[in-house]
């Protein structure tokens, strides 16, 4: 049986380079970018809903989740718009990589051999310059937080 893998981000940089890789090894993937067909934004969580429930619908019962959707973002704590690029950063960087695992959790469980991979930059180690909606929001242990509530 083929597993079915959703991809956020999955079509540029790293998350097309993983969608194609895991597409070239017979894995079916649906891949959630604003950009996509259907456009999917990660931060709705009704979006994020109607799209793993159409994924459902066309490809089976989700095995693999990686989480590669991001948006860099910066800026001044003291710049007029900070407020709503920080909010926005942990919209799409964070609260989407939840929603995206929070959706397709049923299937990772049930099949007992769910895998969920969150693709972060090394800036989540750092402190740059400008950067700290972007260096603040890597879901770097979403996976884990879930693992352990959901047993």
């Amino acid at each position: 049986m083929s597993r079915v893998a959703v991809v956020t981000g999955g079509h540029s940089g790293i998350g097309r380079a993983t969608a194609l890789l895991l597409e070239k090894q017979g894995v079916r993937v649906a891949v959630f970018d604003l950009d996509g067909e259907p456009s999917v934004d990660v931060s709705d969580p009704a979006g994020v809903e109607a799209a793993v429930a159409g994924v459902r619908q066309t490809l089976g019962s989700v095995n693999i989740v990686v989480n590669a959707a991001g948006i860099a973002a910066g800026g001044l704590p003291t710049d007029d718009h900070y407020i709503e690029t920080w909010q926005h950063a942990l919209a799409v960087n964070l609260t989407g990589a939840m929603l995206v695992v929070r959706a397709c959790l049923p299937d990772l469980m049930a099949g007992g051999d769910g895998r969920i991979v969150n693709v972060a930059s090394t800036e989540a180690f750092g402190a740059g310059r400008f950067s700290s909606p972007y260096t603040t929001t890597p879901p770097l242990s979403t996976e884990r937080s879930f693992r352990s509530t959901a047993g």
